[in-house]
């Protein structure tokens, strides 16, 4: 019941698990790692460039486990500017400090950041939001007072319609302190840390809030949607009342059924490479993905500008 009650939003959630978190501690820079796997990176085309793509991972996975769907972009003449958003790139101390507003910056500049690069190189511009991803995206355009021009959008399993146990996630902080670390059943090659503040629930749930209350108008573009029918973590169903309560008519839901396939799920929100997919799936979703964001039609480009130094 733990097991599958328990996914929540990329990492398992574990009531009984956790970690005391009372003493105050300055949080890691979001722009240190022990080696930089995790940090925000760009993926340069192999090709002349046909795309600008923003890729943003979800709730405590880490950030490196979204650079699969990143280098098939990348192979398909994108130069793709892969999210290593706060709290997924340092230390635990930084995962106790995270907040809505301080992904939403990392959002913004980030889609700033490829939107100036998309502008030089005359290319579209579009996003790829996995789980958390997704739902930030769709904060950060109806909450930015000019949100990036993003053309095409994938979002895989977006967290828009969670399960209900992430709403009773504040109750623990009452007890613990919003520092407090809900611990992860989750693997250890995908989870980031060992588990997930109370406070990063809660930006969570103030992210919700705040799409709940602005109208889909402003993320009403060309998206597809791809969630499977078993995710223990968003409800399928109620995300099709989303898409209709919001009158996003440019979405398109694709649900996906896995039973019967010869790869056994680890976690049915977990959609994102050939480990989660396994080695039938992955190439449909690439194929499903490049074709939505143009990238096997688009016009190939002259020159490919030499790869660009984030801006920090």
């Amino acid at each position: 019941m733990h097991r599958r009650a328990g996914l929540l939003l990329g990492a398992t959630l574990a009531l009984a698990g956790g970690e005391d978190a009372s003493a105050p501690a300055t949080p890691v820079p979001a722009t240190t790692t022990s080696d930089g796997t995790e940090s925000t990176r760009w993926l340069v085309a192999t090709e002349p460039t046909r795309a600008v793509v923003v890729v943003a991972h979800g709730l405590n996975l880490r950030p490196s486990r979204m650079d699969a769907i990143a280098e098939l972009l990348r192979e398909h003449g994108a130069d793709v500017l892969r999210l290593g958003l706060p709290g997924h790139v340092g230390g635990l101390e930084e995962m106790r400090g995270v907040t809505r507003d301080a992904w939403l910056r990392a959002l913004a500049e980030a889609g700033i950041e490829a939107s100036v690069r998309a502008t030089q190189l005359q290319v579209p511009l579009s996003f790829v939001g996995y789980s958390v991803g997704g739902l930030l995206y769709c904060d950060s355009q109806s909450s930015t007072p000019a949100p990036p021009p993003y053309a095409r959008v994938v979002l895989l399993a977006p967290a828009l319609t969670p399960n209900r146990l992430v709403h009773l996630t504040p109750l623990m902080g009452l007890f613990r302190g919003e520092r407090y670390v809900i611990a992860s059943e989750a693997p250890p090659e995908s989870r980031r840390h060992a588990g997930t503040s109370v406070r990063a629930y809660k930006a969570v749930l103030a992210s919700l809030d705040a799409v709940e209350a602005a109208d889909g108008a402003a993320y009403n573009v060309p998206t597809w949607v791809l969630i499977d029918r078993d995710d223990e973590t968003v409800s399928a169903t109620r995300l099709a009342q989303f898409i209709a309560r919001k009158a996003l008519t440019a979405w398109t839901l694709e649900v996906i059924d896995r039973r019967g396939e010869p790869v056994t799920p680890i976690a049915h929100h977990l959609i994102i490479d050939r480990q989660s997919l396994g080695t039938e799936r992955w190439p449909w979703l690439g194929a499903k993905v490049v074709e939505h964001l143009g990238l096997e039609s688009s016009p190939k480009r002259p020159t490919t500008p030499q790869t660009p130094a984030l801006a920090r």
